[in-house]
């Protein structure tokens, strides 16, 4: 079951930290942030976007077709200035 798209979830808030998963994996969570109609704060710490650039793109394309969302963080990942374009694509 997709929490973040089933139709008596509540989940408003997601923060993960240290989270390392199959880039099939990444898809899957991607698939359920961009489909939430009720997902306000989305929190992603210490990620490592840096070591599989592909699961950035994944989130960005994801935040980009979501209409809930309010607050992003994604502080404490170390992306550096050449991802700047891409996490601009959805502020």
């Amino acid at each position: 079951m997709n929490l973040l798209h089933h139709p008596e979830t509540s989940l408003n808030k997601i923060h993960l930290i240290n989270l390392s998963v199959s880039l099939r994996s990444w898809s899957k969570l991607a698939k359920g942030i961009e489909n939430s109609k009720i997902l306000k704060k989305l929190r992603l710490n210490r990620i490592n976007f840096e070591r599989d650039e592909k699961q950035l793109e994944i989130l960005v394309d994801a935040i980009q077709n979501n209409y809930s969302i309010e607050s992003i963080d994604l502080s404490c990942n170390g992306l550096s200035d050449i991802y700047g374009s891409l996490v601009a694509k959805f502020v």
